[in-house]
């Protein structure tokens, strides 16, 4: 009975706690809206997206306009009064705003181009991906986004373009400019207004090896590492009097951006991104940072603070409640129904659904069905991590378009999942287009099988690892670094150390993508071999266009199989022991690895693998197993005395006090 009471005590204490934290967190949230409130408080909110992708709308399922729904929050935030001014918000964007989704890609990138000028977007900054198709093509020469042409009419975008570090040819681009002072407007509660001007500097990480090298480095881009330029550049417009707050806009991730600032810097707030992730926090320092997550699923938001001087003059305070918002968490909120007219921007929405309807031939051809889900985070089994069924279509597809043996994916390159809608899944072109939306060219390797190996082994390398990331075609089994078989057909021509004789020198075809091709991501004392075979003999092929490819072999599947599409879930890369008891270096037909002989201590004639706990027909116990029931029962033992010594002290209590147990 006292234990009975002493849990339903705890209980009670327990839910006490969990009411009183309930009720601090209102009450710090309803102080926080309170400070906005403050008097002669005068707030300005700042929003901020990133890695866009081209997620003008979500075309993998039923339509999500994405963007409709931020430009709704952040109009509702710019018309506070009943009056729309652009002057009441800040609107970023960190980088990667075109290249990734059908809507953006098939039309180049106006589609993103007119939503970013309609929604009176303030500056961006360049991501990676910005310079997929070339950086001429989504950045006007006067450091402006792209003109754009929908439905035959012409409009000029003037929204800024803002890089501080990248160079070309040792100089400062001439498409950008390395900041923007903005005049806004903060306002208090009382819907007074004080005039405050905001410095954006734009910024972006050492991302050449996120770049196919032809557009980026071989074209003599590069950008200069360390963040101090930017704090300089931000202390110089604050001793200069420039501005009021200064905004570090980055494609880089937030949290390490605003840690490398370190302490004492001018910059006051870090917008960031690339790494797709949301995120949110403060420094040790006080410095605050913020980053959405990708493709439009959410957007990032903040408020700067400010005070009036003594001149009138604006006088910075810091922020108020960092935050991200979820914009694909509610998805039927994205549907461009009468029920959510309050809930999307009406103009974005329109743009949205006259660009569908532009190709909604190509986003609803239907290629084939798949029976069977294609996820990026299912990983499949014995692979260590390294292979998902998604990842395993794509290499697959890469293979087969260019009559390749193998195919390798990059982990990056892995952008979506294909789920099924019931007990199937139609896969349109919007689909396949969704899956490779860089316009890569597959380049195809003709290797000896000892240049394979020396490939593998590069691939299993801390920096190897994010290239390649997924095969098909062969079997690699490893253990941590080392590889130690490679089996082909079922048969393994390289094992522990050796080769069967004559498969080093025989070849294999290879096939990746041009960014994976020429990309050299440098580690444990590994370069990535492609790139320098790519300028040899070697390089057999690289005139396809990945998307291209996937269309023809998945017509031609579809076609052969009456609709039907597969994906290959073949074992490749194994993080398990390969064993071959007839394993011999000479050629011939190898025995099967799952079986032995008769002759090699299968007693029974069946053909089967001798199990390790059988030793000459008799079972015995591992060594493992005996140190688990051991220690199985010391545990068992040490529970037994404390439990009698409890009983014991309860006894001798209760005999104390003349009551019963």
């Amino acid at each position: 009975m006292k234990s009975l009471k002493f849990y339903g005590i705890m209980r009670i204490a327990l839910k006490a706690l969990l009411a009183g934290a309930l009720f601090l967190a209102l009450a710090g949230l309803k102080f926080d809206a309170a400070r906005a409130e403050e008097s002669g408080v005068y707030t300005l909110p700042v929003f901020e997206t990133s890695d866009v992708h081209g997620y003008l709308a979500d075309t993998t399922s039923e339509y999500e306009y994405r963007l409709a729904f931020i430009s709704d929050k952040v109009k509702d935030a710019r018309s506070a009064d009943g009056v729309y001014r652009k002057e009441r918000a800040v609107l970023l964007d960190g980088g990667d705003i075109f290249q990734g989704n059908t809507i953006s890609n098939f039309l180049k990138g106006h589609s993103l181009s007119a939503a970013y000028q309609l929604m009176d977007y303030d500056a961006v900054t360049i991501g990676n991906h910005e310079f997929d198709w070339g950086i001429e093509t989504v950045i006007d020469p006067d450091g402006t986004l792209l003109d754009y042409n929908l439905d035959g009419t012409y409009e000029v975008n003037d929204v800024p373009v803002l890089a501080s570090n990248i160079y070309k040819d040792r100089k400062p681009v001439d498409f950008a400019e390395p900041y923007i002072i903005l005049e806004k407007e903060a306002a208090d509660g009382e819907g007074n207004v004080l005039n405050v001007r905001i410095a954006v500097i734009g910024y972006t990480e050492d991302y050449s090896s996120s770049i196919m090298e032809t557009r980026f480095t071989g074209a003599g881009f590069l950008t200069l590492p360390g963040i101090q330029s930017a704090s300089e550049l931000a202390a110089r417009l604050e001793e200069a009097g420039e501005c009021d707050a200064t905004v570090l806009l980055a494609h880089a991730a937030a949290a390490d951006t605003a840690y490398a600032i370190g302490a004492g810097s001018a910059i006051d707030l870090v917008l960031g991104g690339h790494t797709h992730r949301d995120t949110v926090g403060t420094t040790v320092y006080g410095l605050p940072f913020m980053q959405p997550a990708a493709n439009a699923s959410s957007y990032a938001v903040t408020s700067l603070r400010f005070r009036k001087g003594e001149n009138g003059e604006a006088v910075f305070e810091g922020t108020a409640s960092p935050r991200t918002v979820s914009v694909s968490g509610e998805p039927w909120k994205l549907r461009p129904t009468e029920a959510n007219a309050e809930e999307l921007d009406p103009v974005i929405t329109d743009l949205t659904t006259r660009v569908i309807r532009e190709i909604d031939d190509l986003l609803e051809a239907k290629i084939g069905v798949l029976t069977e889900p294609a996820m990026k985070n299912e990983i499949l089994p014995d692979s260590g991590g390294r292979s998902s069924s998604a990842g395993h279509w794509m290499a697959s597809i890469i293979k087969r378009s260019v009559g390749a043996d193998v195919g390798f994916v990059n982990g990056g390159g892995i952008r979506t999942s294909f789920p099924l809608q019931g007990d199937r899944r139609l896969i349109s072109a919007s689909d396949v287009y969704t899956m490779f939306p860089f316009n890569n060219m597959i380049y195809c390797y003709e290797l000896t099988y000892e240049e394979f190996l020396k490939l593998l082994r590069y691939s299993l390398t801390s920096s190897g690892s994010s290239l390649l990331s997924d095969m098909v075609g062969v079997e690699c089994h490893f253990s941590g670094t080392e590889v130690q078989a490679i089996v082909k057909d079922g048969k393994a021509v390289y094992y522990n150390g050796e080769w069967k004789n004559g498969w080093a020198e025989k070849t294999i075809r290879v096939a990746v993508s041009e960014f994976v091709a020429t990309t050299n991501r440098t580690g444990d004392g590994w370069s990535n071999p492609l790139t320098a075979w790519a300028g040899t003999g070697r390089l057999i092929s690289s005139d396809t266009i990945d998307v291209e490819g996937a269309f023809r072999v998945l017509d031609e599947e579809s076609a052969a199989n009456h609709w039907q599409l597969s994906i290959d879930r073949s074992l490749s890369y194994a993080d398990t022991p390969y064993r071959d008891p007839g394993w011999t270096k000479e050629d011939g037909e190898a025995p099967d690895p799952e079986t032995v002989s008769p002759s090699e201590g299968d007693p029974d004639g069946e053909g089967r693998e001798l199990p390790p706990e059988k030793e000459n027909g008799k079972e015995s116990i591992p060594p493992w197993l005996i140190a688990v029931i051991a220690g199985g029962a010391l545990l068992v033992a040490a529970a037994v005395v404390v439990l009698v010594f409890v009983l014991k002290k309860r006894r001798k209590k209760a005999v104390d006090n003349e009551t019963p147990l």
